[in-house]
């Protein structure tokens, strides 16, 4: 069938009967999603126009079906289970109800997954800076207020509900962090703070504002003690 995407105006090659559309609608909700979270609309696949079930906060997501006759339908459905599409032929129709729900837990996976390139993107401006000559030791008072940041990081970390073993291995990084303080110039505290919270961020599965958040919560609210203005 190949790549399929959102058409709006052509008229469907083969329409689904309303039983279909109905059995759909059933599916949907047995599957625990609001059937208003979805519209029908049409798909171009090559040649064809088929129906197609979109998810209405991003057409890019949708999952078409080319109903040619029992036992040979075809569904086309982005995202896939394991692939940006995924197609399959010669279904019958409760054939379609599998791929469905397929296509609803690849969905349900993708809008909860966080994008970690955008966190990574959304944190330049915390990772530059600092000036290499500003390396003074810290002062015990600063090595003090280093600590009650981290310390409101890992009530940040803990509200995350991370696995314990994760949550561990974290606080071991951020112990780390807090013990680095009394060996490290400023300037080298910093480098290390900004890859250990990132790994932090990751581990917590954080989206791009919540790991920009506990960066600041560290980086910006230290900012004079770190030389970065």
């Amino acid at each position: 069938m190949g790549t399929v995407r959102a058409e709006q105006k052509r008229e469907v090659a083969r329409p689904l009967t309303k039983k279909q559309r109905n059995d759909v609608f059933k599916w949907l909700a047995a599957a625990g999603w609001s059937p208003e979270r979805f519209q029908w609309s049409m798909a171009e696949a090559g040649e064809d126009v088929l129906a197609a079930l979109v998810y209405r906060a991003d057409t890019d997501y949708l999952f078409a079906i080319d109903p040619l006759a029992p036992g040979d339908i075809t569904v086309n459905y982005r995202p896939g289970a394991d692939a940006i599409q995924t197609q399959e032929d010669e279904l019958h129709w409760s054939g379609v109800e599998t791929h469905l729900v397929m296509w609803l837990q690849a969905l349900r996976d993708e809008l909860e997954e966080p994008d970690l390139w955008a966190a990574l993107d959304a944190l330049p401006n915390l990772a530059e800076g600092g000036d290499p000559d500003h390396n003074e030791p810290f002062t015990r008072e600063e090595v003090r207020l280093i600590g009650e940041r981290i310390d409101r990081v890992r009530g940040l970390l803990e509200a995350a509900s991370l696995a314990p073993d994760v949550l561990a291995d974290v606080n071991k990084k951020l112990d780390h962090l807090v013990d680095a303080t009394k060996r490290l110039g400023r300037f080298d505290w910093r480098a290390l703070a900004v890859g250990i919270l990132f790994e932090a961020a990751l581990a917590a599965a954080f989206d791009p504002a919540r790991a920009r958040q506990m960066m600041e919560m560290v980086l910006s609210g230290l900012r004079g003690l770190l030389g970065s203005g």
